[in-house]
Order: C-alpha cells, then structure tokens, then sequence
C-alpha cells in the first residue's frame, strides 16, 4: 500500500509512505520531501559530488 501527503495550499508532496508483505517478512519506507518552489538554484546546488572511494 502507498499513501500520498500532499499540502493542502500548494500540493507539493510531502512524503510517501509504502510497505509491502511477503510470505516471510514486510518491508515499510517513508520518503519526506521539503519541497520550495520559486526559490534561485544556484550552480553549487547543481554540483555533482559524489562520495569518496574509501
């Protein structure tokens, strides 16, 4: 099962929550999002910079 909450004066999603069954355990996941809208992204927030190889 999946279950959208979206804001009421925007509708941005604000998380997703969703679990799955299996004969032999379940699984459950909650993403939540903090979402703006008509803000300046800047070259640094586009910067890619992956983790360093240990």
């Amino acid at each position: 099962m999946t279950v959208l909450w979206i804001d009421k004066r925007t509708y941005l999603l604000r998380r997703i929550k969703s679990d799955s069954k299996f004969s032999d355990f379940h699984t459950e996941e909650t993403t939540s999002y903090h979402a703006a809208f008509n803000r300046r992204i800047t070259d640094k927030m586009l910067e890619f910079n992956p983790p360093k190889r240990k």
